[in-house]
């Protein structure tokens, strides 16, 4: 599938929230999200609108695991959500350290391959690499 509808539902709601606040008609789109797959309802309020941009989209990152949206969505909210969501340590059994993760600002932008920096010598490579 190109676009699912939960996609659709997420994205309406998130951008509803950013323009408007977070209201029953960004939590009808959600609740649609949940009633499908038994869950509970969302909540009815948030302490502030980025807690509930927070919450949007932590539901997107687990409704579209696995679709290739991840990627994008990581650069579309910003360097200051990554590093928050992308810093710290997983924990395993017993205590051992599975993965250690630390965002640094050049993740936000690719490497310019060598083959186009040696057909354009006043190409500048990105910052970090």
């Amino acid at each position: 599938p190109v676009l699912r509808y939960a996609e659709v539902l997420i994205s309406a709601a998130e951008a509803h929230i950013m323009n408007t606040g977070y209201d029953a008609t960004a939590q009808g789109w959600l609740n649609q999200l949940r009633d499908r797959c038994g869950m509970p309802n969302v909540p009815t309020s948030f302490a502030s609108k980025e807690a509930a941009l927070d919450f949007v989209r932590n539901e997107r990152r687990i409704e579209l695991a696995g679709e290739g949206q991840r990627f994008a969505d990581m650069r579309r909210y910003g360097n200051e959500y990554c590093a928050k969501v992308m810093t710290g340590t997983s924990y395993g059994i017993n205590k051992y350290v599975v993965v250690k993760k630390n965002w640094e600002s050049k993740n936000m932008l690719f490497p310019i391959p060598t083959s186009a920096r040696d057909l354009n010598p006043l190409l500048e490579q990105n910052p970090g690499y």
